[in-house]
């Protein structure tokens, strides 16, 4: 997760979908899709945060997690098996 800090101090958190010379593009917590001007930055940095909710266990069914287990190991790509990964909270990969 990357954390942005404007020059007006507002703090903003999400995952970077893409970054220029003069922009970087991100989703927020909510899922909303910010575009930020670079050089209205004052701080920027990467946080290792699990994304994925620490009570999963409890919110879904074994049968579930089963299910999405077997969905990202059908993908054999580096998405699936990082989202895996943070499933099994493998702290390197998120």
């Amino acid at each position: 997760m990357i954390v942005r800090r404007t020059k007006e101090g507002q703090e903003l958190r999400g995952i970077r979908r893409s970054e220029d010379g003069f922009s970087v593009l991100m989703t927020d917590a909510s899922g909303k899709l910010v575009r930020i001007d670079k050089r209205n930055l004052s701080d920027q940095r990467t946080e290792l945060t699990w994304l994925m909710s620490a009570d999963h266990g409890q919110r879904l069914s074994a049968a579930e997690i089963q299910s999405l287990v077997a969905y990202l190991r059908a993908q054999n790509g580096l998405l699936g098996m990082a989202v895996f990964a943070c499933l099994l909270r493998v702290p390197a990969s998120c």
